[in-house]
């Protein structure tokens, strides 16, 4: 893991592509196109029939656009300079650069970038480091864009680093993530054969494993599926429920904040909330949910029908 975290981001860094015609591509909502082609040695972008410039190189791979499409950055090279473009206006020129990220409402961009044998993420073009490299798909803003957590490497361990503040060195880290209102912060920590939650700092319990962290909708809470030996546990605002043989796609109820869970069984599947079963069948898709009490359900299946629950009662 430590090695595959400094090859994947390198190799994002060095994707400078040269295309022989063409490449075409579209926004998220099918409503903006734009193409990068070749012309005189130099690769052009083009976005809604607008020319945004030539460049020696573009990485057509890590072209992004904001979620809701409003937005468009993009790596170019210029002689043996990178550059972030966004929005048709340039960055500052660094030596290579790894991923790009939009906050979820588009106002800002983050992106990792390699300057001068140190890596660094740049948030409107101010640098944050150095360090001796980032891991991949670990940056992430909160939901207002105000606050970005990510995770470096540094002399062998992996280092959360919050709002630029550098945290405690663990041998691994994983799914860092803010709560809905972005006044919390977790991630997954492990240190030699042990995983525990981080929460705003603080160490939880250990387990053999943590997975599928979870905030709730209200009041920040947090809840984990966590597996001691061979069973395995929903540990909600500290409290554990279980043991369970099995249990996956954890989320919370849209309105009480109850966490609702699927069990595995010895023979079949069953969906639990607030520790009521609910019947068994033998397979159940991930629960969706809406925004009201009665806006939750699932479809479970048998050998012979499906059926449809919604808020625990079958209605087809």
């Amino acid at each position: 893991m430590r090695h595959l975290a400094r090859v994947v981001v390198a190799a994002l860094s060095l994707t400078g592509c040269r295309p022989a015609s063409v490449w075409h591509g579209l926004s998220p909502d099918h409503r903006t196109s734009f193409e990068v082609s070749s012309s005189g040695g130099r690769s052009c972008v083009a976005a809604e029939s607008r020319s945004r410039g030539c460049y020696d190189g573009v990485a057509i791979h890590q072209i992004e656009f904001s979620t809701d499409s409003r937005h468009l950055a993009y790596p170019v090279q210029d002689g043996s300079r990178w550059f972030v473009v966004r929005d048709g206006i340039r960055g500052p020129a660094v030596d290579g650069v790894g991923e790009l990220v939009f906050s979820p409402n588009g106002r800002r961009l983050a992106y990792s970038a390699l300057l001068d044998g140190a890596w660094h993420v740049v948030v409107e073009d101010r640098f944050i480091g150095p360090f001796e490299s980032l891991l991949a798909g670990s940056l992430v803003f909160d939901l207002s864009a105000d606050r970005l957590a990510f995770v470096s490497w540094e002399a062998g361990r992996a280092v959360p680093v919050v709002d630029g503040v550098r945290g405690r060195a663990h041998d691994a880290v994983a799914s860092i993530a803010f709560s809905p209102d972005g006044r919390r912060v977790s991630w997954v920590a492990r240190d030699e054969d042990r995983m525990y939650l981080v929460l705003d700092g603080v160490p939880g319990t250990p387990h053999d494993v943590v997975t599928e962290v979870r905030f709730s909708p209200i009041g920040g809470e947090v809840a984990y599926i966590a597996r001691d030996a061979n069973a395995w546990w929903i540990v909600h605002a500290g409290e554990r429920s279980g043991p369970y043989a099995g249990a996956r796609d954890l989320a919370f109820h849209p309105v009480t904040g109850t966490p609702i869970f699927t069990e595995l069984l010895a023979a079949g599947e069953r969906v639990v909330i607030g520790g009521v079963a609910g019947s068994p069948f033998s397979s159940i898709d991930p629960p969706a949910l809406g925004s009201t009490a009665e806006q939750w359900g699932y479809v479970a299946r048998d050998s012979l029908q499906s059926t449809v629950v919604i808020a625990g009662e079958t209605v087809g």
